[in-house]
């Protein structure tokens, strides 16, 4: 693979290896161990700060020059691996050789992101921890985006807090020819977390909105109904047993990014099924409690109990029956079982 792949001409470590050392859910049952024991006791690799001299960036975020490419422009090595070992990559270098117009970028630039970036957990907690680390940077350069990202709610607002020179978005017609290119790596793999670095980007966050928020719920359950995926088939009785325990019931579909901020700011108990919505958890408080609802037998989706431990809060959860669903990937409803739901609810609000 090593001929395929661009070799920066500076990379130097601005955190060093560590170790993500978790505990096991609030209210866990021992018959679920299988869920939990890959995620208990992670390496999360060392992250780097990349600078490439005359780097080229296609109008889908993927980093090329001579003929090689930049493994950082995926989320995922086996991905970029099965992506360079496929067709895909004579038509990419053809496409972006021979067919797009070339731009040229005299100003130090920046790449955050990669192929998964727009999507609001990916942007969130893989894209924005890769811009925290070059923050005293950014002030003198030029953030470049996908031209997808333009119409994205929440992209630009959530970038207000950094002070950067200038946004530019890759058109799609294009490929931008950078000078100087810094690409912060990945802080962690998708779904694991850099603990200090997690931790700092909410208190820059928390800092940034303190005093910019009214009153917000202490007790919040974020809705999916509005989603296409990953909802409840029960939902209206889930929200009557919420609304009994005092929560305020919210779709974030409905809130603009700073106000889903607002909201967590002050939140003591969350609760939700899995989904993006969750990934909001990065402004809670330490010491709040988040409540995950997942489908039976599901021990790969661990993000948001990562998170959870990276963060300093209380995790609790409880396993749901899968609706319509074949067992062949995908994202599947799912049925709670509301019994067992407010015995979870009251475990988790009864705890100091």
């Amino acid at each position: 693979m090593a001929p395929l792949e661009i070799f920066p001409e500076k990379a130097r470590i601005l955190y060093e290896e560590t170790r993500s050392v978790r505990e096991l859910p609030a209210n866990f049952n021992e018959l679920d161990i299988e869920l939990f024991k890959d995620e208990l006791d992670v390496r999360i690799p060392a992250t780097s700060i990349i600078e490439l001299n005359e780097a080229n960036i296609s109008p889908d975020g993927i980093i090329f020059r001579g003929g090689r490419i930049l493994a950082e422009s995926f989320n995922y090595r086996h991905e970029f691996i099965r992506w360079a070992n496929s067709e895909r990559l004579l038509k990419f270098f053809v496409r972006n050789y021979a067919l797009r117009t070339k731009q040229r970028l005299d100003d130090q630039a920046f790449w955050i992101t990669d192929n998964y970036g727009s999507a609001y957990f990916h942007w969130l907690l893989d894209s924005l921890p890769r811009l925290y680390v070059v923050r005293d940077q950014l002030p003198k350069g030029t953030l470049l985006l996908p031209e997808a990202f333009r119409s994205s709610p929440y992209i630009l607002p959530s970038l207000t807090p950094f002070e950067i020179g200038s946004v530019r978005f890759v058109g799609r017609r294009e490929v931008l020819r950078c000078r100087k290119l810094v690409v912060p790596s990945h802080t962690g793999s998708s779904g694991e977390y850099n603990e200090e670095v997690v931790r700092d980007l909410r208190r820059f966050y928390r800092s940034y909105y303190v005093g910019r928020y009214a009153h917000s719920p202490d007790r919040i359950y974020i809705s999916r109904r509005k989603a296409t995926k990953r909802r409840i088939t029960n939902e209206n009785e889930v929200v009557e047993v919420v609304r009994a325990y005092g929560f305020s019931v919210v779709c974030f579909e409905d809130y603009s990014f700073p106000d889903q901020v607002r909201m967590m700011l002050r939140s003591r108990y969350v609760v939700a099924n899995h989904g993006a919505g969750l990934a909001n958890m990065l402004f809670l408080p330490e010491r709040s409690s988040v409540f995950e609802l997942r489908r039976f037998g599901d021990s790969t989706c661990n993000c948001y109990f990562s998170l959870a431990s990276a963060l300093g809060l209380k995790f609790y959860y409880q396993l749901c029956q899968a609706e319509k669903w074949d067992g062949d990937g995908g994202s599947p409803d799912v049925l709670v079982d509301l019994k067992l739901f407010r015995e979870n609810l009251e475990v988790m609000l009864a705890a100091k």
